[in-house]
């Protein structure tokens, strides 16, 4: 009796494992549920450390770049010379010299938190960027994925 139920347990198992991994999984649509810009400040120890949410940056000073959301790859397009597009619609053309050569060279690859993503950066100008950023997340079963643009925009001031 007690292989009996040995046997019958395995093939349950089996067959309920059988049947999952054939189970088809939707690739999630990426979303942003918040964009915020930090500035940045020393701390008494000289480290550097998050301050106040910003919507105006200054010229070069380096400041925080925050999304929350889901996704598995998030990518910045800072709208500033070196990422600004080539004349066309697509954001994937980049005067930058480390994409020369490359088809459909990549904006900055933001780095990933718990919630979302960040990324540390300045502007080199004075001027209002059109940021672009890109959200992508990867399918399970296959190689297919679901990528999404969103814009903000930010002043950059003296």
């Amino acid at each position: 009796m007690k292989n009996f139920a040995i046997k019958y347990l395995t093939a349950f198992l089996l067959i309920s494992g059988g049947l999952l991994s054939c189970k088809e999984f939707e690739t999630p649509v990426p979303t942003v549920s918040n964009f915020t810009i930090w500035e940045l400040t020393t701390d008494d120890n000289g480290s550097v450390v998050r301050g106040n949410p910003v919507t105006t940056v200054s010229v070069g000073e380096a400041v925080e770049v925050e999304v929350v959301g889901n996704a598995d790859i998030a990518t910045l397009w800072p709208g500033d010379f070196t990422y600004r597009p080539w004349e066309s619609d697509s954001i994937l053309d980049s005067r930058l010299y480390e994409h020369y050569g490359q088809l459909g060279a990549q904006g900055m690859r933001m780095n990933p938190t718990q919630d979302g993503f960040v990324l540390q950066y300045f502007w080199p100008e004075t001027g209002t960027y059109d940021i672009v950023l890109v959200l992508t997340s990867h399918g399970i079963d296959g190689p297919t994925f679901e990528q999404r643009e969103f814009d903000f925009t930010v002043d950059v001031v003296e």
